[in-house]
């Protein structure tokens, strides 16, 4: 919703100009105004209800409204419509309800608006009930090389003030991580200890179920994770030539056969270089011009 930029590429005949680029600006108008768009209650108790939510709702660019809630098929979500100015202004009123069908409600509540353009309103909705028992910690990290005596204590957290359950059991799904249920001030408690090495893999989990005497969360599953260690990193190697400083690989060249040439032949012309001094070497060599082309020439006479 809102103001929006779009880019629309055209192709043509016309040879110097095959493509030309449009720009369409616009805004999209919007039948109704609120408030709040979308329901968030977070954490609601499973024992009372949420305190109710309301949301402002005003007509914007449609015709006069003519709102109607679509019932919600949501176990424990409560929702109301009122008319507060007829046609132009409602409020909407959300509450959440104990008992719940589960532990998470992700779901939306949609209203007809009775205008063709916008024919509906959708109004998104999130909770998370916090459960009868929670497992403290919810999951266990076991370290890539844990030491001998690593171990780890998981409780049970129940919701009900007066209910005295408790601990009775526990399996795990990995042979090499042993559970154990033993006592402690704060009641039964589970705890995790390694007891073969060889036998965890990093990177894989596990499960360990929780027995109780609760009938209505009879077990608790509680995930394991392995974790995996990092790599080495390897050694750095020797710094790479770059391009310039790489040989050239040329093929050799073939070889060439030598040719005769007559004896009064000029012979070909050389750089010039300058010519040092006569004189003596300190060896007591004379110093030697390089031949040139004019000296290379026979004389006329």
């Amino acid at each position: 919703m809102g103001k929006f930029n779009k880019k629309i590429t055209v192709t043509t005949n016309d040879p110097q100009h095959s493509k030309q680029t449009l720009t369409c600006k616009g805004e999209i108008l919007e039948a109704v105004n609120m408030n709040v768009k979308r329901l968030n209650f977070r954490e609601v108790s499973r024992k009372s209800p949420a305190k109710p939510r309301k949301i402002t709702i005003r007509r914007a660019h449609a015709g006069p409204l003519d709102l109607k809630l679509r019932p919600s098929r949501v176990k424990g979500l409560e929702a109301t419509l009122s008319e507060l100015e007829p046609g132009e202004r409602y409020e909407l009123s959300v509450t959440l309800k104990p008992p719940f069908d589960s532990q998470s409600i992700r779901t939306e509540l949609v209203l007809d608006t009775g205008y063709e353009k916008a024919p509906t309103v959708k109004i998104p909705v999130y909770a998370t009930v916090i459960p009868r028992v929670v497992a403290r910690p919810k999951r266990i990290n076991v370290p890539p090389k844990p030491p001998e005596d690593w171990k780890q204590i998981v409780h049970l957290v129940w919701d009900e003030d007066d209910a005295p359950y408790k601990i009775v059991g526990a399996t795990s799904t990995d042979p090499a991580l042993a559970v154990k249920v033993a006592e402690s001030d704060n009641g039964p408690q589970v705890v995790f200890r390694i007891i073969e090495q060889r036998g965890t893999k990093s990177g894989k989990r596990a499960t360990v179920t929780i027995q109780t005497d609760d009938p209505q969360i009879p077990v608790v599953r509680v995930p394991v994770y392995f974790r995996a260690a990092r790599a080495a990193r390897k050694p750095a190697g020797p710094p790479r030539r770059s391009a310039a400083k790489r040989a050239p690989k040329t093929a050799p060249l073939p070889a060439q056969a030598a040719t005769a040439q007559p004896a009064d032949a000029t012979p070909p012309a050389v750089d010039a270089v300058p010519t040092k001094t006569e004189g003596t070497s300190p060896q007591g060599q004379e110093d030697k011009k390089p031949a040139t082309a004019e000296s290379a020439a026979p004389s006329d006479g």
